[in-house]
């Protein structure tokens, strides 16, 4: 028997469940309206880039926001994002920020932004020719970082494959769904952390938020 994936959360789908932490994403940076919704259509270095640096500057401004009550608030100034032994994805994960498959799409998404980053010959970076050329060890560690999307009790070993080519066929919208996925997680979790709370179900191990301090 034929096994088939479980339709990915859609991009669509996905910033409807979201739509208060865009809003207030995109009000806090001064980013146009739709701003994040269209990073979609960038070019795909282009793309990389800008979403780059939405992940880092939420993760700072969340982190931030978390510690300024206790007078920490410029913790994150100075460090990285993922790289060294401290860094803000490891603050974020120490302040239950994100969780570890949050962890897992950040890092390979910096670790893409990384190497196309510094040379701007890497301008025509697409990632149709970066899923052909990579080896077959970066093509599971891209797909088995970007599972975030699918339902957990489909994550099974026997379903990994199934799984794997349905990330590689469409890598920049898996890329874009995990990453608005994980900002929105970060910007939910944050404000509970601040007491603002709402009933509402969000994928992505976070689940409901309820009023309890």
């Amino acid at each position: 028997m034929r096994v088939v994936a479980p339709n990915a959360l859609s991009v669509k789908k996905l910033f409807a469940l979201i739509e208060p932490e865009v809003k207030q994403l995109e009000e806090r940076f001064d980013l146009p309206t739709g701003f994040l919704e269209n990073l979609q259509h960038e070019d795909d270095w282009s793309f990389v880039i800008k979403l780059h640096a939405v992940i880092e500057s939420t993760l700072t401004w969340c982190i931030e926001d978390t510690l300024t009550p206790l007078g920490l608030g410029d913790l994150c100034q100075n460090i990285d994002l993922s790289g060294g032994r401290v860094n803000k994805l490891s603050v974020a994960r120490s302040l239950s920020l994100v969780e570890d498959d949050h962890v897992r799409v950040v890092k390979m998404i910096s670790k893409i932004r990384n190497r196309i980053a510094h040379n701007i010959r890497n301008v025509r970076f697409n990632f149709t020719d970066f899923i052909e050329k990579a080896p077959h060890s970066e093509k599971n560690e891209f797909s088995s970082s970007m599972a975030l999307l699918f339902p957990e009790d489909f994550r099974s070993k026997e379903n990994l494959k199934v799984i794997k080519t349905t990330i590689l066929q469409k890598p920049k919208e898996v890329i874009f769904a995990n990453a608005i996925l994980v900002v929105g997680v970060i910007v939910l979790r944050s404000q509970t952390r601040k007491g603002v709370y709402e009933c509402r179900t969000v994928p992505g191990k976070i689940v409901k938020r309820s009023a309890q301090t």
